[in-house]
C-alpha cells in the first residue's frame, strides 16, 4: 500500500495545485465566519455552537 506522499507525488503538480486551493478556501470560510459571528450577522443559535 502507497503512501500519502507517494500518491501525492504520483498526482504532479495539479493534486498540489488543489490541494493548496483547498487550503484557501478553508482559511476564507473560517475568515468569513468569524467576521460574520463579530459583526452579529450570525444568528444566536450558531453562536451557541462550541467549537
Amino acid at each position: 500500500m502507497e503512501g500519502l506522499f507517494e500518491l501525492l507525488q504520483k498526482g504532479g503538480l495539479a493534486v498540489y495545485f488543489l490541494l493548496f486551493l483547498s487550503l484557501v478556501s478553508w482559511a476564507v470560510i473560517v475568515e468569513r465566519l468569524v467576521n460574520m459571528r463579530r459583526s452579529n450577522l450570525v444568528g444566536r443559535s450558531l453562536k451557541d455552537l462550541k467549537a
